[in-house]
């Protein structure tokens, strides 16, 4: 807004002011000669005072503070869509990680029932109504269903890693904007 402000000062009324106080000592010498003021100190004092308007006929002046004030306007703008999108991303990785931690836990229950039915299958075997293929069956079952559930928790990291760039971006993206920018919620700790 200051450069607004100081295109639009050059519509208003300019007033300049100098002053000037010289002391001069008149030469007593061959070339001005021997004279009334020779020898003798005088004071020369001037000073002035000028006001102007500029009148901008054509709306140039105008035009330009004009401009100025849509530049900053503009600048704003770009402010308010980097604090947006930076919004949008935070909204974005929480529902992400809602949603892998939800994943995790449909996992660890499923892992949970797995183990339960190894267990199962492990009791019938020593009861002697159960088989060994079925005891391994459902043992590997077990361990395929903990190594699918180990990728949801490195989602879930990469998630905050990408909230963290998208952060840094749009504060970049504030910053050049603006000069300035907001404070942001920090990221859930995974």
């Amino acid at each position: 807004m200051s450069m607004a402000g100081v295109a639009r000062s050059a519509l208003a009324p300019q007033v300049n002011g100098e002053l000037s106080i010289k002391r001069q000592q008149w030469a007593d010498n061959l070339y001005y000669g021997p004279g009334p003021l020779a020898g003798e100190q005088s004071w020369n004092n001037t000073g002035t005072l000028a006001l102007s308007y500029h009148l901008g006929l054509w709306g140039k002046d105008r035009n330009a503070a004009e401009r100025a004030l849509d530049a900053a306007h503009a600048r704003a703008a770009d402010a308010r869509a980097a604090q947006l999108e930076l919004q949008a991303n935070v909204v974005r990785t929480y529902i992400e990680m809602s949603l892998d931690y939800a994943l995790l836990d449909i996992a660890r229950a499923t892992l949970q029932q797995q183990q339960q039915i190894a267990d199962l299958a492990s009791r019938r075997l020593k009861g002697g109504i159960g088989t060994q293929l079925e005891v391994s069956r459902r043992r590997r079952r077990c361990r395929n269903t903990s190594v699918k559930s180990t990728p949801s928790r490195k989602k879930s990291r990469s998630a905050a890693t990408s909230w963290r760039r998208s952060r840094a971006k749009a504060r970049a993206r504030a910053t050049r904007s603006s000069g300035r920018c907001s404070r942001s919620p920090r990221p859930p700790a995974c």
